[in-house]
Parts: C-alpha cells; sequence; structure tokens
C-alpha cells in the first residue's frame, strides 16, 4: 500500500503485516509552502506507476515502480496545470478528477479531456472496481453531500452510493 503526507510531500510505502511506513518518494516541491499549507493530495498506486497530485506544485504526476519496487526515475506531468484535489486511477492508467464545476480525464498519455461539463463541484473521484463507474461527492452551498454522476453514452458512470479508504494498494511487485 502507499499513502501521501501532505506536510512533507514524501510518498510512503505502508507495510500493514508489520505497522510501519517507509518513505517511497519524496519531491521537495509538493511540499507546503508559506502560501500553500498542504503540499500533497491523492496518491494512488496502479498497474507499475504511483500518481499522486498536490496543490503546492499544481498538476498530477506519475513516478514508476521499478522492478526491485523502488522509484525509477523522477515525477512525470500527466497534466501539469490544473490544481487536482483528489483522483483515481482506471485500469488503462487515465485519470479521473473534478476540477471547479469540470469533470476531466488525462490519459496514460497526457491527453487531457473534459469528460462532463458543467458538474455540480467535488473535490475527489472514484473508478469502480470493474471500471464501468466513475463516483464523486459534491459538496458547497447549503445542498448535502452526495455521490453524483455525468450522463455518459458509454455507460461508464452511474448514480450509487460507495465508500472508498483512503490508503491505495501498490504495485504487486512491492
Amino acid at each position: 500500500y502507499c499513502g501521501g503526507d501532505s506536510n512533507s510531500g514524501t510518498v510512503f510505502r505502508i507495510d500493514s503485516a508489520t505497522h510501519s511506513l517507509t518513505p517511497w518518494f519524496k519531491d521537495e516541491s509538493l511540499a507546503p509552502t508559506p502560501k500553500q499549507a498542504i503540499g500533497l493530495y491523492g496518491v494512488r498506486a496502479k498497474n507499475g506507476w504511483v500518481y499522486f497530485s498536490g496543490p503546492s506544485k499544481s498538476g498530477l504526476f506519475k513516478v514508476k515502480i521499478g522492478a526491485n519496487g523502488q522509484p525509477e526515475g523522477g515525477a512525470i506531468p500527466m497534466e501539469p496545470g490544473l490544481c487536482v484535489n483528489d483522483f483515481d486511477v482506471a485500469d488503462d492508467g487515465s485519470t479521473y478528477f473534478a476540477n471547479g464545476g469540470i469533470l476531466f480525464k488525462v490519459s496514460a498519455d497526457g491527453v487531457v479531456t473534459p469528460v462532463a461539463d458543467p458538474i455540480p463541484w467535488g473535490p475527489s473521484a472514484v473508478v469502480s472496481n470493474d471500471d464501468k463507474t466513475l463516483y464523486w461527492p459534491t459538496r458547497g452551498g447549503s445542498a448535502p453531500q452526495r455521490t453524483s454522476r455525468p450522463p455518459s453514452p458509454r455507460g461508464l458512470f452511474a448514480n450509487d452510493q460507495e465508500k472508498v479508504g483512503a490508503i491505495a494498494p501498490l504495485a504487486a511487485q512491492m
């Protein structure tokens, strides 16, 4: 498993058997700044990559997991301009996130596509285990928080409730 420390810009490897944390990747530019109190937001691991975002360094990034389970190279920008809060990764390596009133998809090779516009504002997105549904919570104003979905002719999205943990499985080779 992996998790992020928003106070240091560090991604940690989590060993659930020993209940220990080990620094796995650190990027000083993802640490908090005097103007931005949070350094690292979302962290996900899937298919040999660790993905992360942070407001101090706007964008969405990924780091390859090497054969030895350690980072291979530095952070690769997937989407370097938008402030990405939390996000999720589909099996094909595409990431999904909400930014303001727009739901975005970033393909594995970095092509950014608005998927739904407008949507109720929400801070996160979650792809279902079968890759057929995208969930995101809405918030703001006096309306109650709820999960929502955009219309989709491809059947990728559905409206449902789903609880999601804060820790993402790290690749099997770790």
